[in-house]
């Protein structure tokens, strides 16, 4: 399975160079730039967010596709 970029932290910054197919996902369990929010606690964090914010994110949704 291709991804697309995985998320908005770690200074991860999808650009705009270009289409991304997700191959393999024909449920859409990816999730494009999913966010979460820090913590301290050392736990898994919950989800603060996602998709193209036009910050860390920068991409349309019609730039992904699932195949």
């Amino acid at each position: 399975m291709t991804r697309a970029p995985a998320g908005a932290r770690g200074g991860d910054r999808p650009g705009r160079d270009g289409l991304c197919a997700i191959v393999g996902d024909s449920s859409k369990k990816v999730i494009p730039c999913q966010k979460y929010p820090g913590n301290n606690t050392g736990r898994e964090p919950g989800t603060n967010g996602s998709g193209p914010d036009g910050t860390y994110c920068k991409y349309a949704s019609s730039d992904i596709t699932y195949e």
